[in-house]
C-alpha cells in the first residue's frame, strides 16, 4: 500500500513539475532586453554649459526668496538667469545679501532624477558652479 501510495506521490509531483511555465509568473520581465541606447539615456551626463555673465547686483531683476522669520540674510534669485540646461538640470544665480548689505553671488544648478528610489540611475543633487 506505502509502494503504490509513495508511487501516486512521485507521479504527481512529476506531472506538478512539468506543468507549462509563463513568463507572466515571474516578478520580473524575463524578455526584455535593455538597448545601448537606453542603457545610456539612463545615465546622467553633466553638460558642459558656460557660467553667465557677472550680473548686476542693482537691476531690478532680482525676486526675493522668502526663507523663514529667523533668517537674518534677503536671498534673491536673478529671474533672468533660470534656465533648463541640455543634461536637464535647473541652473539659476542666487543672490544671498548678508545684513550689512554685501552681495553673496553663486551660479548654482538643481538636478531632479526621474526617479530617486533606488535603481541605478544618479539621484537628485545640487550644485554650486561659481562664486562671485
Amino acid at each position: 500500500m506505502r509502494r503504490i501510495l509513495l508511487l501516486a506521490l512521485a507521479a504527481t509531483a512529476l506531472q506538478v513539475s512539468a506543468a507549462p511555465r509563463h513568463d507572466k509568473d515571474t516578478l520580473e520581465n524575463t524578455r526584455y532586453q535593455e538597448s545601448e541606447a537606453d542603457k545610456a539615456a539612463r545615465e546622467f551626463k553633466e553638460a558642459d554649459v558656460a557660467l553667465p555673465a557677472f550680473p548686476d547686483t542693482k537691476s531690478g531683476g532680482w525676486f526675493d526668496i522668502y526663507v523663514g522669520n529667523t533668517f537674518g540674510k534677503q536671498p534673491k534669485i536673478l529671474l533672468d538667469s533660470i534656465s533648463r540646461a541640455p543634461d536637464g538640470t535647473i541652473r539659476y544665480v542666487l543672490n544671498v545679501q548678508s545684513q550689512q548689505g554685501h552681495d553673496n553671488l553663486t551660479a548654482e544648478g538643481i538636478y531632479c532624477s526621474p526617479t530617486s528610489f533606488g535603481g541605478e540611475s544618479k539621484r537628485s543633487s545640487y550644485k554650486v558652479f561659481g562664486y562671485g
